[in-house]
C-alpha cells in the first residue's frame, strides 16, 4: 500500500514537472489585437474599486505598449485616478514605445507624467534610447 501510494506521488511529480518543462518550450504570446485591446480597456474601466480599475488600465495601457498603440496606452492613462500609480504606467508604457522604435508615441505618453522628476527621467530615457544597437567605436 505504502509503496503504491509513493509511486503514484512520485508519478504526480515527474508529470508536473514535464509540463513545466513544455510550457517553458512554447513560443510567447502574440501582441494583442486591437479589438482585444478596446475590450479589456472596457472591461477595466468598468471596475468599481479605483485601486483596483487603476491596476487594471495599467495592466491594458502596458499591453498596449507591448503592441505599439499609443492611443490605447494614453486612454488608459486618462481613465486613471491615482497619479502615482498613473505616472509609473506612463513611464514604463513609454520606455517600452521608445525601445521599440515608437518615439514620437513614446514622447506623447512620457508627457503625461505629472510628477516632473519623473517625467524629466523618461524624456531622458527616450532622448538617449536607440532602437538599433549602436556599433562599438
Amino acid at each position: 500500500m505504502r509503496t503504491a501510494a509513493l509511486g503514484l506521488a512520485l508519478a504526480g511529480i515527474a508529470a508536473l514537472f514535464a509540463g513545466c518543462a513544455s510550457h517553458r518550450n512554447q513560443p510567447a504570446p502574440a501582441a494583442a489585437s486591437a479589438p482585444e485591446l478596446v475590450s479589456r480597456f472596457e472591461a477595466a474601466s468598468a471596475i468599481s474599486d479605483a485601486a483596483t480599475r487603476d491596476q487594471a488600465l495599467a495592466e491594458v495601457a502596458w499591453l498596449g505598449a507591448q503592441a505599439g498603440d499609443s492611443r490605447v496606452v494614453l486612454n488608459c492613462l486618462g481613465a486613471m485616478r491615482g497619479s502615482p500609480v498613473r505616472d509609473q504606467a506612463a513611464y514604463r508604457c513609454s520606455g517600452r514605445l521608445a525601445e521599440d522604435g515608437w518615439v514620437p508615441q513614446a514622447v506623447a505618453v512620457a508627457q503625461t507624467i505629472g510628477d516632473s522628476t519623473v517625467r524629466d527621467r523618461a524624456l531622458s530615457k527616450i532622448a538617449q534610447s536607440s532602437p538599433y544597437p549602436v556599433a562599438p567605436q
